[in-house]
């Protein structure tokens, strides 16, 4: 299926895409490295991971702290 993995502000704008591809069934991991797309590193705070595939929709939330 085709899946989606995002980075979030509390706001909802997007800060980076991690995966956005045809993945197979099974575990998968993923590393954010507290960085946005444009490689500027983000503040300590709770950021929102949306993952999206062709059946479901999920939202997790995380904390960085530095």
């Amino acid at each position: 299926q085709h899946v989606a993995l995002e980075v979030h502000d509390l706001r909802g704008k997007r800060l980076d895409r991690l995966v956005a591809a045809v993945v197979p069934a099974g575990l998968h991991q993923a590393t954010w490295n507290g960085r946005d797309a444009a490689a500027n590193e983000v503040a300590s705070g709770v950021y929102l991971f949306p993952l999206v595939t062709e059946d479901t929709q999920e939202t997790w939330k995380a904390v960085l702290m530095k």
